[in-house]
């Protein structure tokens, strides 16, 4: 009840048409059987962002999403907390930093993507769909994922054709927790996203300290855990 009590308040409060720029953002789109139920607001540069879709995997993708075109090499960073609860919801609902050639790509098209995300339980995971032909792989996932070193920022990096998921350790710094080659255009489209995986349910994130920095790409206080 009180997960459809706030859905609705999101949605007669913070409507925004799908075009309408968002903070760093410029655009904003239901992909797939989101069934244009995403809904974004951006209110003390916190992005609070609501979604259905089954999933951002298979055709076609199912999610919410905000969106700015980058050229080359990136760091994308922000904090992600589930509104209505880590621990409720599909296990593989998602909110997190995707990367894509297109806004959406029914056709698959141009359809590779890469995400870092987190899942109910705040669990890590790093999924990407590296060509259109192979289809979606998971990266990194580990149901047994130690979070007691970690805090909820993600980062999604592009080197070259190179991108990876780092997550945020409590202690400084960021862990890199997997990488993967995915052969994408130049310039593409970075934002925040959520899925449901649950066609029937709708999942708020808020996003915090978002950033996302251009250019040749470095991460301090790079270690393992």
């Amino acid at each position: 009840m009180k997960r459809c009590f706030l859905a609705a308040l999101l949605m007669m409060c913070c409507t925004i048409c799908f075009s309408q720029p968002i903070g760093i953002f410029t655009g904003q789109a239901s992909v797939g059987d989101d069934n244009d139920g995403g809904i974004a607001s951006l209110e003390n540069d916190v992005y609070t962002i609501e979604g259905s879709g089954n999933d951002i995997w298979g055709v076609p993708d199912g999610f919410f999403w905000i969106f700015k075109e980058v050229t080359g090499d990136f760091i994308a960073t922000a904090n992600v907390q589930w509104l209505f609860g880590e621990g409720e919801g599909d296990l593989w609902k998602k909110a997190g930093i995707i990367a894509r050639n297109t806004v959406d790509d029914p056709e698959r098209t141009d359809g590779e993507y890469a995400c870092s995300a987190l899942i109910r339980g705040n669990l890590s995971n790093f999924f990407a769909r590296p060509t259109v032909d192979e289809g979606e792989e998971d990266t990194f996932y580990d149901s047994e994922e130690d979070l007691s070193p970690l805090t909820n920022t993600i980062q999604l990096k592009r080197e070259g054709n190179t991108f990876t998921m780092l997550r945020e350790l409590a202690a400084g710094g960021f862990s890199e927790l997997a990488s993967i080659e995915i052969d994408m255009l130049d310039t593409i489209l970075v934002g925040l996203c959520v899925t449901a995986h649950d066609t029937s349910m709708i999942e708020v994130a808020e996003f915090r300290d978002v950033s996302i920095e251009q250019g040749p790409t470095s991460v301090s206080d790079f270690s393992l855990y």
